[in-house]
């Protein structure tokens, strides 16, 4: 259980710790487009070794 909180490295990869955080915010996206809320999410979650994020397989416009 130690050594869930000792710091992992591999190759370019370096994290605090070996936990791993899947992307599960998929049910807090209005309209199906990222939101504050789920900056807010991840933000609380931050002290996680990786965050695994969702990535759009649609076209979006990132501009707006």
């Amino acid at each position: 259980m130690k050594k869930l909180f000792t710091p992992y490295e591999k190759g370019f990869l370096k994290l605090k710790n070996h936990l791993v955080m899947a992307p599960i915010t998929r049910s807090r996206a209005i309209g199906n487009l990222p939101n504050a809320l789920m900056a807010k999410y991840y933000a609380q979650r931050a002290g996680a070794g990786l965050c695994i994020k969702h990535i759009p397989t649609w076209p979006v416009n990132w501009t707006n």
